[in-house]
């Protein structure tokens, strides 16, 4: 993680004193003292004074003023570094002084390392509605793997959220996996898929992947229709392979004994209402539906019977 710690000048510190500030890097920085800097009685000097910050666990960081611990009574001065799976803190300042009026100097800086992050997922072929395997290798810039950290994952550049919530994988001796189903009627197309890596101890990374996006098949329900009227409804049901109704609008081909009545009816959400002429003879007849293509679905056709009479 990037820390920096400021010393701005002499006087009574405090937790109270801390204050926040923004920096880019972890710095050690010394002033020629006028005066007793002291901190609960635990530095006192009329020299030169040292601070610096000192990463410690579960994410805190302590201080250090010429090598001794800032305290507040018996308690250690610390500050928490916030790690979530999007953002983190790029650094703490603490301002050890009342006093404004010394110069700072600073010295001895430091960054994160950069963190290698590989799509393992990529060039895999699917279909809406399949649920896919997303694995990442995380190492540092000597191929080591990783331990500890999170990914997010992102199609083309969209965060990929479940119920809300940012679909997150731990990753655990290098390896972050997690399962994620896409949504049913997307598109076919090539998605990008990233991999961000977020850890306090690395700089954000991140690796992409391609996921090849097929059209899904579907099939169209329909029952045996029975009429005595000139006119009547033919309701139908356009479903996926998961047997969910097709998303979006899809145009429709009605025809009796081979002969189209209906060229081409707009359906909605995979219900078919379409109202056709029966004003025919008594008898059976051949009813076919035809669904076409579109960026989601494949084509389809189905066939049942009418029977007049």
């Amino acid at each position: 993680m990037v820390l920096s710690i400021l010393l701005v000048g002499v006087g009574a510190i405090s937790a109270a004193d801390a204050d926040a500030s923004s920096s880019n890097n972890i710095v050690t920085s010394t002033d020629s003292a006028q005066s007793d800097v002291t901190t609960s009685s635990i530095v006192k000097t009329n020299d030169i004074q040292t601070a610096k910050a000192v990463e410690t666990t579960n994410d805190k960081v302590s201080f250090e003023v010429n090598g001794e611990t800032l305290k507040e009574g018996d308690n250690v001065v610390t500050a928490t570094v916030n790690d979530d799976n999007t953002q983190y803190s790029d650094d703490i300042v603490a301002t050890i002084s009342k006093d404004k009026n010394l110069p700072v100097k600073t010295a001895n800086t430091t960054t994160k390392p950069k963190a290698t992050v590989n799509v393992i997922t990529t060039g895999v072929i699917a279909k809406g509605g399949d649920t896919l395997s997303l694995n990442v290798v995380v190492s540092d810039e000597n191929n080591t793997m990783i331990n500890g950290g999170t990914l997010i994952f992102k199609l083309n550049g969209e965060t990929i959220k479940v119920n809300g919530t940012n679909l997150v994988a731990k990753v655990v001796k290098g390896i972050g996996s997690v399962d994620y189903k896409l949504p049913d009627g997307i598109s076919a197309k090539n998605i990008t898929l990233t991999a961000v890596y977020s850890s306090g101890s690395f700089n954000r990374s991140e690796g992409n992947g391609t996921i090849m996006v097929e059209r899904t098949n579907v099939h169209i329900d329909a029952p045996i229709i029975k009429t005595n009227s000139s006119k009547t409804v033919i309701n139908a049901s356009i479903l996926d392979t998961n047997n969910n109704f097709v998303i979006g609008k899809n145009q429709v081909a009605v025809k009796v004994n081979g002969r189209t009545v209906v060229k081409s009816a707009t359906v909605d959400s995979g219900k078919i209402a379409i109202e056709i002429d029966t004003s025919f003879a008594d008898g059976v007849y051949d009813i076919q539906l035809v669904t076409g293509l579109n960026n989601r679905y494949n084509s389809v056709r189905m066939n049942t019977v009418l029977v007049k009479g």
